[in-house]
């Protein structure tokens, strides 16, 4: 039986947090973890972590890594879905298997322990987060992409409407965002 059962409770749920309470004074670590519930100031939040754990067991993109990064906090992230490519080369933090507790242990004492590899892996992930994920380094591929498919939709003849239409309805998605 696993330490804790969602039991189809809400994320927010009121007996969701009581459960995790009760699963931290098991576990005797009632006096070192805060249950923060719902915040407006999460980026303040993030920002005063030493580090950021998201050792999820599935995780398809990964926004909470970027939003660590911006923040110039060290990340540890899954090594599954969307991180690896966010954090590749060590920028901003690393990747690790999920479902390995005792190696994340070990790689947070280490980060820890090296305040001055905290401040570089936080500098270096707000570059990568701005870079990569900021308005002006993700706006342009994505409008690309948008382009390619019109182009293409256009030249296969395949949307059943006019090379005006198309295009129009197009741009209007891409000016609405």
């Amino acid at each position: 039986m696993p330490l804790l059962q969602r039991s189809g409770y809400p994320l927010d749920d009121e007996a969701y947090a009581a459960e995790l309470s009760r699963l931290c004074r098991a576990l005797g670590v009632d006096n070192r973890v805060d249950l923060l519930g719902e915040r407006e100031d999460v980026a303040a939040v993030m920002q005063s972590a030493d580090v950021l754990l998201v050792p999820s067991w599935e995780e398809p993109f990964g926004r909470v890594v970027v939003e660590g990064m911006a923040m110039e906090t060290p990340v540890v992230a899954t090594a599954v879905g969307g991180p690896p490519e966010i954090l590749r080369g060590g920028k901003g933090g690393y990747v690790l298997p999920p479902r390995q507790p005792e190696l994340w242990a070990e790689e947070v004492d280490r980060l820890l322990a090296d305040p001055a590899r905290c401040l570089t892996l936080g500098r270096g992930g707000r570059a990568r987060a701005v870079e990569g994920f900021g308005v002006e380094g993700h706006v342009e591929p994505v409008l690309a992409v948008y382009e390619g498919i019109a182009g293409d939709t256009l030249a296969c003849g395949a949307s059943g409407h006019s090379k005006g239409s198309a295009s129009r309805g197009v741009d209007t998605l891409i000016h609405l965002s």
